[in-house]
């Protein structure tokens, strides 16, 4: 008894007769469902990843807004504390590390004005889906806080302080002196 069965060349095999088949017995409903099954899963494929792709990027947009403003939270309770025992704005705030500290004419304006005014910002955070921006320490009536800015934003509000910083010393320098 032999244990190999020979197979005859011109014979097809059952599989693939059965393959050729199936394709031409199926119905042209079936085979249209078929192809719209495939091209609702593939829509909904590139969907989904672009929805991820965008919850993800602005996520990771949110945590470097975060991230930005809890590294002022030191210095800004430090600056608060110095203001409220020294009753003024110190020339230096090495907390800050490298990023921007005010002038001695800018914290002069900031203690002599009504209004907030930027004594300290960090570098530019860059972003993908919103607008680069920083974050600024701003005093307003011997209160420090912090917030986010956009860079167009900033870019506003700075030229606008340093033009009320202008018309300031103007009349600082305008005044005559007061002879006791």
């Amino acid at each position: 008894m032999p244990l190999v069965q020979q197979l005859h060349v011109e014979t097809r095999r059952p599989t693939l007769h059965a393959k050729e088949t199936m394709d031409q017995s199926l119905p042209v409903n079936k085979r249209r469902a078929r192809r719209r099954w495939i091209i609702r899963t593939g829509l909904m494929l590139s969907l989904t990843a672009f929805l991820l792709f965008f919850f993800v990027t602005w996520r990771r947009d949110q945590l470097g807004i975060d991230a930005s403003l809890r590294s002022l939270d030191l210095p800004v309770t430090i600056l608060q504390n110095k203001i409220d025992t020294l009753g003024w704005l110190p020339t230096t705030l090495p907390e800050l590390g490298n990023n921007y500290y005010a002038s001695d004419a800018e914290r002069y304006f900031a203690m002599n004005t009504t209004e907030p005014v930027i004594i300290a910002t960090t570098k530019p955070t860059h972003l993908i889906l919103r607008e680069d921006g920083l974050c600024a320490i701003t005093y307003h009536k011997g209160k420090i806080s912090s917030k986010w800015i956009p860079l167009s934003e900033f870019r506003l509000i700075w030229h606008s302080q340093e033009r009320k910083m202008e018309e300031f010393e103007e009349k600082q320098h305008s005044k005559p002196p007061i002879i006791p």
